[in-house]
């Protein structure tokens, strides 16, 4: 594709499916967790099945490095996918012109390394949730693909700084997408009506998980020791420290008795509540694991939870898909959920209310495992990837066919 200029018809690829010259796709997690931990997150699982498809020659993953520096590197993983890791750039770059300059150095090393490996322009530019849409910008028009995964708003509540700067991703987005996938239609809202086919494509779960989830797998050691009732809570290490909930778990555990709050995935603790959290008595801490170990873990505790600050928002957390797949009863203090998936799914906003579903929902014992894996298979993120892919060819399409005057 050229700057300005309408994509390109696809060349076939195997079994007469359209074939594209490149992906770029800016990942939310270093190449190096994905390793480690498993394609979990929905930018890693989505890479992974869109790999798998065989629609592209070849498939560049974008990570930003944490350092600084003016050089990109290269990761061949394999024959068709390179990891390219770009710096930081600049020192300061909360100040909007170095923030600026960090972008223009980011693009310009991003373009110079694609150059590099082929004369063939990338056809197709995937990213999440806004931000990179400075450096997507500057590389010139593309078949251009954003997800939407979580709400700024919520995200960034307590940094308002940080949140500053969204007004404007928006707006850039909503001038160059080409296709906005929300995993919520309350993402979706305001976006219709402008350049961008929009489309609400719920988070999903690995086909493998759920075949691991299927078999009843022993206690694993590092809940041998642990009272029981356990309530589980799977988190990342931005979510531990900023999305968690943490005065509300507090006074959940204050609330029950006896019970165990087993906290899975934390890794670097920011001196916020959750330090306070973790100090408390009957707090026990699983370090990050690959995605395979959650399994065990969650299927040997009682009750799990989705307890987010601020409550409410939508309800499409990755976790909640995980949690049911081992059939564990589930309790959230957000809005919404996938509503074929809401007969499963208990609600709570005060900690009164959180204890008194984990206790009601720790009698009653596991879910039925057969009926929630049938709610569950039509959210396998292969099928995902076919239906984002399906809307990708019907975009392109009517590209070329108001480029053609059709």
């Amino acid at each position: 594709m050229t700057g300005g200029g309408a994509s390109r018809a696809p060349r076939s690829g195997p079994e007469g499916r359209p074939e594209d010259s490149g992906l770029v796709f800016f990942g939310h997690r270093s190449w190096g967790d994905i390793e480690a931990f498993g394609f979990r997150k929905t930018s890693g699982a989505m890479f992974r099945c869109l790999r798998d498809s065989g629609r592209f020659r070849a498939l560049h993953y974008v990570q930003v490095d944490r350092r600084w520096g003016v050089r990109a590197t290269l990761h061949r993983v394999d024959a068709g996918c390179d990891v390219i890791g770009l710096p930081v750039g600049l020192p300061y770059g909360r100040i909007p012109v170095v923030r600026r300059l960090n972008r223009a150095l980011q693009a310009a090393l991003l373009r110079r390394t694609l150059a590099r490996m082929s004369p063939a322009v990338p056809e197709v530019v995937w990213f999440y949730d806004w931000a990179p849409i400075e450096i997507v910008e500057r590389l010139g028009r593309r078949l251009t693909v954003m997800e939407i995964t979580d709400s700024p708003e919520l995200v960034y509540a307590a940094l308002p700084s940080a949140l500053a700067g969204f007004a404007g991703f928006r707006e850039k987005v909503m001038e160059q997408a080409d296709l906005i996938l929300a995993v919520a239609p309350c993402l979706a809202d305001g976006l219709a009506g402008r350049r961008a086919r929009v489309a609400v494509l719920p988070n999903g779960i690995g086909a493998e998980f759920l075949a691991a989830a299927a078999t009843a797998w022993p206690e694993p050691a590092v809940l041998a020791r642990l009272p029981r009732p356990r309530l589980c809570v799977v988190v990342g290490e931005w979510s531990a420290n900023h999305r968690l909930d943490h005065d509300l778990l507090g006074a959940t555990l204050d609330e029950l008795p006896g019970w165990t709050l087993v906290l899975v995935g934390v890794g670097a603790v920011q001196p916020t509540g959750l330090e306070q959290l973790l100090s408390r008595d009957r707090v026990a801490v699983v370090p990050p694991v690959p995605q395979a170990s959650l399994v065990p873990i969650i299927q040997h505790c009682d009750v799990c939870a989705v307890p987010y600050a601020p409550p409410g928002g939508f309800g499409d957390a990755l976790k909640t898909y995980e949690y049911l797949a081992c059939g564990r009863p589930v309790v959230v203090n957000l809005d919404d959920v996938a509503p074929s998936l809401e007969r499963f799914i208990a609600r709570a906003r005060t900690a009164k209310e959180f204890a008194a579903r984990c206790a009601e929902l720790a009698i009653r014992g596991g879910l039925d495992l057969d009926e929630v894996h049938s709610a569950l298979v039509g959210f396998t993120w292969e099928r995902r990837a076919a239906r984002a892919l399906a809307l990708l060819d019907e975009v392109r399409n009517e590209r070329g066919c108001a480029a053609g005057g059709g």
